[in-house]
């Protein structure tokens, strides 16, 4: 039962990950996609 809540809490946050990472260029235009590291 506990294995079973935490996968289903995993999944949850993955999925809002997910879908923050695809939405944050569309919210914020100076965020570009696969610049990483490029500012450091």
């Amino acid at each position: 039962m506990v294995q079973a809540i935490s996968l289903i809490i995993v999944g949850i946050f993955m999925l809002v990950n997910l879908v923050v990472d695809l939405l944050l260029p569309l919210v914020d235009p100076r965020v570009t996609l696969g610049t990483r590291g490029a500012a450091a």
